[in-house]
């Protein structure tokens, strides 16, 4: 259980009663035959690697499920860190000074360009693309 008394897995994810991933909303996210012993599954970057989505996310406070970002200036320019001092975007990613979501060991996994609101596609194992 979590501090709202909620249910969570040993992942800190927040689970309905089927044992899916869901919101705060009480939306699904994962259904639980998506997951890897109770966790997200490996994604994927554009060119086929894969990697962590525990990554690529910044250590953030979450109130009321929104996510409290630490805003202030770096050279006079507008920036966000986390709870760590990692710079993060307006969704909580890892970004390096350029704005390309990176890898806590400052690898570039998608770059700005391919953002979409400062997200990147999901693409796990059991994607399926149609043509």
């Amino acid at each position: 259980m979590d501090q709202n008394k909620c249910p969570i897995n040993s992942h800190g994810f927040l689970l309905d009663t089927a044992g899916d991933i869901i919101r705060y909303t009480g939306e699904k996210v994962f259904f639980k035959e998506q997951l890897v012993n109770g966790d997200l599954p490996l994604l994927y970057t554009y060119g086929g690697k894969t990697f962590d989505i525990a990554d690529v996310m910044g250590v953030l406070d979450v109130f009321e499920g929104k996510a409290l970002l630490a805003k202030s200036t770096e050279n006079g320019r507008p920036c966000t860190r986390d709870q760590g001092g990692h710079l993060v975007n307006e969704r909580g990613y890892l970004i390096t000074k350029e704005g390309h979501i990176c890898n806590r060991q400052g690898r570039v996994l998608f770059h700005k360009d391919h953002l979409k609101t400062g997200d990147f596609p999901k693409f796990f194992s059991f994607t399926k693309f149609s043509r």
